[in-house]
């Protein structure tokens, strides 16, 4: 999703945010740190947890975000 979210907004993947379980040789981590930046997506406890599905609840916050935080 954050790869979709990254693309569809025209964002250059990349970025200084970290999770704990998202190391920089994922192959997500450039996409989850540029949204992660943008601050459109937000930690768990430190956390992304890329490996779960997205709730709708969840897709509908990133969206939410991303529309009134990416220019």
């Amino acid at each position: 999703m954050a790869k979709v979210m990254v693309l569809a907004f025209g964002l250059t993947p990349g970025g200084t945010s970290i999770f704990q379980d998202v190391p920089k040789t994922h192959w997500s981590y450039a996409y989850i740190a540029a949204l992660a930046d943008q601050g459109v997506v937000l930690r768990d406890k430190g956390n992304f947890k890329p490996g779960e599905p997205v709730t709708r609840a969840q897709f509908v916050a990133m969206m939410y975000r991303a529309f009134n935080r990416i220019k």
